[in-house]
């Protein structure tokens, strides 16, 4: 998948020296949490990014250049313990989950603007405990999931109302439901009903 950077971003990439940074975002239904792969407090887009010294790691499926759905686990060691309640509690499924790859400057301040590298939902969240911490595995699906997932949608007068109110156009679908249909046929079962005031001339190519 090809990903734009800004020249501020091509500048760094391609200099002699790089300070490059994770930053994540997790949108938990309690409220948004911001996470950077460093020490103190980062900002960026008008937020606060908390350092959690080492993020732990980022597990990635293999990327592809075709589209194709890859899932992502992120493991945050060394955290808040008010975290740890938050992955015993909260219900995850579904909120979003968002990697971006940073370039530091000489000062430590983020280079505009820093690549999204992953987007996707959380699917479920796992407790590592060791002796000395615990760590939260954050599982996660990518967005292009949906593509694999049947819809939940039909071609129906009752969800045509939720989409378009008032739009009659899937009204009578239902109806036409193991209908038959004499296309061009003699009306053998006399199923279809026969104008009277037809006084077009027979074809004689019809049967």
């Amino acid at each position: 998948m090809t990903r734009s950077l800004t020249a501020g971003m091509v500048t760094e990439i391609t200099g002699t020296q790089l300070k490059p940074a994770l930053l994540l975002y997790l949108d938990f239904p309690s409220g948004a949490v911001r996470f950077w792969e460093g020490l103190g407090d980062l900002s960026w887009d008008s937020q606060t990014w908390t350092g959690a010294g080492s993020m732990g790691s980022v597990d990635f499926a293999t990327e592809s250049t075709g589209v194709q759905a890859h899932g992502a686990v992120f493991s945050l060691s060394g955290i808040d313990a008010s975290l740890i309640a938050l992955a015993l509690g909260d219900k995850v499924r579904g909120r979003d989950a968002i990697l971006y790859l940073a370039a530091l400057n000489g000062a430590g301040a983020v280079i505009a603007d820093p690549v999204e590298i992953f987007s996707g939902r959380m699917d479920h969240m796992t407790i590592t405990e060791s002796e000395d911490a615990a760590s939260i595995n954050v599982h996660c699906e990518s967005h292009l999931i949906d593509i694999s997932r049947a819809s939940e949608w039909r071609y129906s007068h009752e969800h045509q109302q939720q989409l378009f109110p008032g739009d009659v156009g899937f009204e009578f679908a239902a109806t036409t439901v193991d209908q038959d249909i004499h296309w061009n046929q003699k009306n053998i079962e006399k199923t279809i009903p026969v104008s009277t005031g037809d006084t077009r001339k027979p074809n004689p190519w019809r049967p």
